[in-house]
């Protein structure tokens, strides 16, 4: 059994980690509906997002420039919609098996990017946005990858 196969609350840090498939759709700011509490996509991500490595360009000190970031955790996991169908994380959790373009079985780190499923291929990066009066609702999208 590989690694990544495991139940995920068996892996270690540095594997959870491993286990990221650099789609960076996690970064996509997410809207919630009041009345149902379901998750709904828009097309915007995160300023912080590096779009060629589909990463966080301040992971480590991310809770310090975004504190309404999200992280994935077994608890985010469980939140319906809240991960895209696609994510590593998700699948793993939902016992399913990682897709032939993850990093850890293509062995290239641009899988999510060459398999179409990266952020950089459907959003718009906050900071290129104004600063007052956007609209998020106006930039929700039918993700068919979630």
């Amino acid at each position: 059994m590989n690694w990544w196969e495991q139940p995920l609350e068996d892996l270690t840090p540095k594997e959870w980690e491993g286990l990221c498939d650099f789609c960076g759709l996690c970064c996509l700011h997410k809207l919630v509906d009041e009345d149902t509490e379901d998750i709904e996509y828009t097309t915007i991500f995160c300023g912080y997002l590096n779009t060629q490595s589909c990463q966080c360009s301040v992971y480590n000190e991310r809770d310090k420039f975004r504190p309404d970031c999200i992280p994935v955790t077994i608890e985010t996991l469980m939140t319906r919609g809240m991960m895209p169908k696609s994510c590593a994380y998700r699948l793993r959790y939902e016992g399913k098996p990682l897709p032939p373009w993850h990093p850890l079985l293509s062995k290239n780190q641009q899988g999510a990017m060459q398999a179409g499923v990266a952020v950089a291929q459907v959003g718009i990066c906050q900071k290129s946005l104004p600063q007052e009066g956007v609209d998020y609702e106006d930039y929700l999208f039918e993700d068919p990858i979630n």
